[in-house]
């Protein structure tokens, strides 16, 4: 069997494009610096709380039959980057030139292909929205938090609690949307309503590994999680 790289809104069989070497799975590094304590022995590092990107190079042959255009036109920009079956994928990018080197004997083309990937790897098939009408745990089942994308359905001033994170919403009448992952917050219409949100201590939920109660007050007739459960 073929490797294959889906990449975007495209896969490399589609496109006559053969994956010959299927590259390392990475794993990021935390950012931060060493720091130098007065009167204690050694370094310590002292972390921001976030994770570096980090590359990755996936080496491809470009069958003869190939058309060429459309393989150029496909490694370029950015998406959802997995490779054959495996279960999670990456959100990545291209990242630097890429030259497509002439075979012998005209016998197609090969390439290194620059990614440069977020850090944490992503449950894929997605799971479909978890729909709450009642307070209650929602399990995360990956090895890092997830940042979800949250639906609020209800009247009036609502506060809604994630494990320790806290979130005070006026004035509702009908759905607000939170995306922790973009720190933004819009109405159905798609209207930014940032000035509805009051987040406790100033901190976006997030669905730490394992349990995590989720509780309201007001009038919510539901919360809507797509959780984008993830996996450091």
């Amino acid at each position: 069997m073929r490797n294959k790289m889906h990449f975007a809104d495209n896969n490399s069989a589609a496109l006559n494009v053969v994956i010959t070497e299927l590259p390392a799975i990475p794993i990021a590094s935390e950012n931060g610096e060493w720091v130098q304590l007065r009167g204690v022995d050694g370094e310590r590092f002292v972390s921001d709380g976030s994770l570096a990107s980090v590359p990755m190079t996936v080496q491809i042959w470009v069958h003869p039959r190939a058309d060429v255009n459309a393989v150029t036109a496909w490694l370029t920009g950015a998406g959802h980057l997995r490779f054959n079956d495996w279960s999670w994928y990456w959100d990545a990018r291209i990242d630097g030139a890429i030259e497509l080197q002439p075979c012998t004997f005209n016998d197609g083309w090969t390439a290194a292909v620059p990614f440069k990937v977020k850090p944490h790897r992503y449950q894929w098939p997605e799971i479909e929205a978890i729909t709450l009408t009642d307070i209650g745990d929602l399990y995360n089942p990956g090895t890092a938090e997830s940042k979800p994308l949250i639906t609020i359905t209800g009247t009036g001033e609502v506060t809604l609690m994630i494990g320790a994170y806290s979130v005070l919403i006026d004035e509702m009448d009908g759905a607000i949307t939170m995306d922790c992952e973009s720190k933004i917050a819009y109405n159905g219409s798609g209207t930014a309503v940032m000035d509805q949100i009051s987040l406790v201590d100033g901190l976006w939920p997030v669905l730490n590994p394992g349990a995590n109660m989720v509780n309201w007050s007001g009038d919510v007739s539901s919360v809507v999680f797509t959780p984008r459960w993830r996996y450091r």
